[in-house]
């Protein structure tokens, strides 16, 4: 069997695809690996603070 490449690209696209069906903010920018919450805690609390604040705000849609 052959190699069929990455399929980080595609991942990566659903992910967007998801996100704008959500109206949400896709966060890919994270200096992080997989334990982003234990490696950048400020983005997930950031990224938390964010959606509570626009729920309190009565707002919909992606952030900044």
């Amino acid at each position: 069997m052959g190699d069929s490449g990455s399929t980080w690209p595609a991942w990566t696209a659903a992910q967007n695809r998801l996100a704008a069906e959500l109206r949400a903010r896709h966060v890919t920018d994270t200096d992080s690996g997989h334990g982003i919450a234990v490696e950048q805690p400020r983005t997930v609390t950031d990224a938390v603070r964010e959606v509570v604040d626009r729920v309190r705000d009565g707002q919909r849609g992606p952030g900044r």
